[in-house]
């Protein structure tokens, strides 16, 4: 098991409504994928680049100092997920459990990086996390936060999918080693690296917040 701190790389996301409000059609994002990604790649090896497609959105950045580095995938379906492995560095999930990551996310992009002669992929693992000695009231909470992720339609189809009928059901709640423990089933699963999202729970939130921070820093 290998915890990891160096969260620096750059993450490509497709998830509606922010894709949609940059004036790109959501149904076509696997090939706004394939035209963004060399433009990004470059922004790391040259002082400017122009991040544009073929859609009526770009941007413009001025990097005095570039310096490479690593570019993930969001990757919540199997043409984005194949698109991570053959195209970037790897890819990172959101909502998305143990089961899931072992039977597709790990098995697709890693076949699609090998196909394309790339170096093993990154599986980077979005999770809400808090500890806290009440579970119930831990994943009730959870629930409030990340509700608009059982009715945005990929992340409620993906949840559906994975038998999940709450976003709460995926967080990763309980006390220090507990987490500890639900933690290492991903990393189990093939995750390279946790992405955690703390949450508070219970009626100081800012106590909840160190908490949590704690308990993860214990672990790098």
């Amino acid at each position: 098991m290998s915890w990891r701190a160096d969260a620096w790389y750059w993450v490509l996301d497709t998830a509606e409504p922010e894709y949609e409000e940059l004036g790109l059609s959501y149904d076509k994002s696997v090939g706004h994928i394939r035209d963004y990604l060399p433009r990004v790649e470059e922004s790391g090896n040259s002082d400017d680049a122009e991040l544009e497609d073929k859609a009526d959105a770009g941007v413009e950045l001025d990097f005095p100092e570039p310096e490479p580095y690593k570019v993930v995938v969001s990757a919540q379906t199997p043409e984005m997920r194949k698109a991570a492995g053959r195209l970037a560095d790897g890819a990172v999930t959101w909502m998305v459990s143990q089961e899931t990551i072992r039977n597709h996310t790990v098995p697709e992009v890693t076949k699609a990086a090998k196909d394309a002669g790339r170096d093993a992929p990154r599986i980077a693992v979005g999770l809400p996390v808090c500890v806290h000695d009440d579970k119930e009231q831990a994943v009730a909470r959870a629930n409030e936060i990340y509700d608009i992720y059982g009715q945005l339609p990929t992340y409620r189809r993906q949840l559906d999918a994975q038998g999940i009928g709450n976003p709460g059901d995926i967080a990763v709640v309980g006390n220090e080693g507990e987490v500890e423990a639900q933690l290492g089933t991903f990393f189990d699963a093939g995750a390279t690296e946790i992405v955690a999202s703390i949450f508070p729970a219970g009626n100081d939130r800012r106590e909840s917040f160190a908490r949590s921070a704690e308990c993860l820093r214990n672990l790098l």
